[in-house]
């Protein structure tokens, strides 16, 4: 899989361009980021709050090609401390369910840690349907909750 290169800048997520030309990747580093961070902050990814989704999941039909991003709302919704990690996790691996759901992945395992004040690690690991592992790349995210 090729995709476009995505990664944290300094005001969220970037892409680089050299000599005019978009970098390309292979993996799944690309969706992966989406999925964590595409959708809307002010969206919880509960049935409630599918107002406050992203606007262009409103003409997509299939839940499974959606931004809800749980994990970017627990970013700004928690408190940046060790027993919230737990809660990253499952918000994570929910915004990934659809590797699973689309035949991509059999499991998906995420592990979060702080490895700086007020920075969120993310390791994920995707056992792909072949059963290979493929270990991308660890996500480094500002945890801020709002004020």
């Amino acid at each position: 899989m090729t995709d476009a290169l995505l990664f944290h800048g300094r005001d969220g997520g970037d892409v680089e361009i050299i000599g005019g030309e978009l970098t390309l990747a292979d993996g799944y580093l690309a969706a992966l980021y989406l999925s964590l961070f595409g959708g809307n902050e002010d969206d919880s990814g509960r049935a409630s709050d599918a107002k406050n989704q992203w606007w262009g999941n409103f003409g997509e039909s299939d839940p499974a090609k959606q931004y809800r991003s749980e994990t970017q709302y627990l970013l700004s919704a928690l408190a940046p401390t060790p027993s919230n990690l737990r809660r990253l996790e499952a918000g994570a691996s929910a915004d990934c369910e659809w590797f699973i759901a689309g035949g991509y992945a059999r499991e998906v395992r995420v592990s979060a840690s702080l490895p700086a004040l007020n920075q969120l690690a993310l390791d994920v690991t995707l056992i792909l349907a072949s059963g290979e592992l493929v270990n991308l790349p660890r996500i480094l995210q500002p945890w801020r909750k709002a004020a």
